[in-house]
């Protein structure tokens, strides 16, 4: 779709806020801004503006704090686009406290404002949502993010698919994955929240650039490079970058592991494909202390355990590198659980003890507001599953070596179903 004409489109049904019209926001509309990567003194915020407008901004403390923040700005420009990214690199910021962002045009007139928090990272607790599939032509994105606005989560997890970029009657170029994950981020209201929320996220095929991508797509470096401006971190005090897509978390006394199952993803046969490449599974052991008690998240576009269907997941296509991934799991001194999407519905899958040891989840967190599966495949593993659009919201606590597990799968207007679990060893 043509961005003027998306544009006037969404201005014709938004309505008027408190900020001055900006000619290059649609009316009734905010800069769409994302908070990312967060810790106890430092964040990163990614804001969508003009390409030709110099903006300023002001970074404050709500709270009494001891120190005032610091900041310094990096700018992503796409060739012939009338808008940028800029990150603002947040530091000098203290444990647990609330600040404002304000946001001037060049006349330094307030055209917006927006609250964050930093993250206790000492904590044993984390309240944390999960979700996949975020297609921006859906007629319920609105109600659906409305709801995971209220649950109040300290951290989002997008787990792919979050912008869909692929066509089926034009060929992806650089030009339509840029100009696509614009026009979603233009759309969804998480990004025009006034109390920011930390999103970290991985991709999928769909925001990748092709169904079902693999290392063979001819623009995987450009879409690498444009998706990094819209969801990707520096490397901090508790964040580190690999290979590709793939990155390193640690937070609340806990570890996450997030692949990139798609830049070296490699579709040979079912005996010798791969979805990480090697390159991915040595750098994410060098990072895995095995005497560490701190619980491990691995993180996946799609499934891990899903030889149950016919569609990708790592368990079907890539046996060996899941069998790896498990070798390295069982030998850790902490439990670990596995999260994806992909699906089109949401699952919570018993991993069996002969595995790793010790008794543990999958879950699966699909579709937020796409598409539902026409059926569900039949999953021995299975304990719960909902077709339904839907998100996780999971509260994690650590206790000593053991991770106890609120989960919630939710929609626009309810609950599904809420269980509890303690994986341990």
């Amino acid at each position: 779709m043509n961005l003027l004409l998306y544009s006037l489109l969404l201005t014709s049904k938004s309505k008027s806020n408190s900020f001055p019209i900006t000619p290059w926001i649609p009316q009734g509309r905010r800069i769409p801004i994302m908070q990312g990567y967060t810790d106890d003194n430092s964040t990163q915020i990614t804001l969508l503006v003009s390409q030709i407008e110099n903006l300023s901004y002001n970074i404050t403390a709500i709270d009494k704090v001891s120190q005032q923040p610091q900041f310094h700005i990096n700018n992503f420009c796409f060739p012939n686009s009338k808008y940028k990214i800029e990150k603002i690199f947040i530091s000098n910021l203290e444990n647990n406290s609330s600040y404002k962002l304000e946001v001037f045009d060049k006349n330094n007139q307030l055209i917006d404002l927006r609250f964050f928090k930093t993250l206790n990272t000492l904590s044993n607790s984390l309240k944390i949502g999960l979700m996949s599939c975020m297609d921006d032509r859906s007629p319920i994105h609105a109600p659906m993010w409305k709801s995971v606005i209220e649950k109040k989560s300290d951290i989002l997890f997008f787990l792919g698919d979050n912008a869909y970029i692929d066509d089926e009657e034009i060929s992806t170029t650089p030009e339509s994955i840029w100009e696509r994950h614009v026009e979603t981020r233009m759309t969804l209201d998480i990004y025009q929240v006034e109390n920011l929320i930390p999103i970290l996220a991985i991709w999928d095929d769909h925001d990748y650039g092709v169904d079902n991508g693999n290392s063979s797509f001819e623009h995987k470096q450009k879409s690498l490079e444009i998706f990094k401006a819209f969801f990707g971190n520096n490397d901090s005090t508790y964040l580190e970058n690999g290979p590709g897509n793939c990155f390193y978390v640690r937070l609340a006394n806990q570890r996450f592991v997030f692949f990139d199952s798609r830049y070296f993803r490699q579709n040979e046969s079912l005996s010798t494909s791969k979805v990480w490449g090697q390159d991915q599974i040595s750098w994410f052991i060098s990072k895995l202390d095995p005497k560490s008690n701190d619980p491990v998240w691995f993180v996946n576009g799609s499934q891990f355990f899903g030889a149950y269907h016919h569609y990708e997941s790592v368990e079907r296509e890539a046996s060996t590198e899941l069998t790896q991934l498990l070798d390295v799991a069982r030998n850790l001194n902490s439990v670990s659980i596995f999260i994806s999407g992909d699906l089109h519905y949401s699952e919570i899958s018993s991993i069996e003890k002969k595995l790793l040891g010790f008794q543990s989840l999958e879950l699966t967190s699909s579709a937020i507001h796409s598409t539902k599966a026409d059926d569900l495949r039949n999953n021995p593993r299975r304990v719960i599953s909902y077709r339904e659009n839907n998100y996780f919201i999971v509260t994690a606590h650590v206790n000593q070596a053991q991770l106890n597990l609120k989960i919630d799968i939710c929609g626009r207007n309810q609950t599904y179903n809420s269980s509890s679990y303690n994986i341990k060893k």
